[in-house]
C-alpha cells in the first residue's frame, strides 16, 4: 500500500499543485514538497519495517 500512496503523492497533477511562485526557508515550494514526500514514505517504510518484525526462522525449516 505503500509504494501506491509515493506513486499518487509523486503523480505529476499532484505535484503540479505545488508549483507556485513560492519560497519556503529560500527553497522553491515543489522542491520541499517533493523532499518532504520522499522523508515521509522512507520514514514510513523504516516504521512499518519495525511493525513487521523479523522472521521467524522456524518457518523456514522443512517438514
Amino acid at each position: 500500500m505503500l509504494p501506491f500512496i509515493a506513486i499518487i503523492l509523486l503523480f505529476p497533477p499532484i505535484i503540479l499543485i505545488f508549483s507556485k511562485p513560492v519560497a519556503l526557508f529560500g527553497l522553491p515550494l515543489i522542491v520541499v514538497y517533493l523532499f518532504a514526500v520522499w522523508a515521509v514514505v522512507i520514514a514510513a517504510a523504516f516504521l512499518l519495517s519495525l511493525r513487521l518484525g523479523k522472521p521467524d526462522p522456524a518457518d523456514n525449516e522443512p517438514g
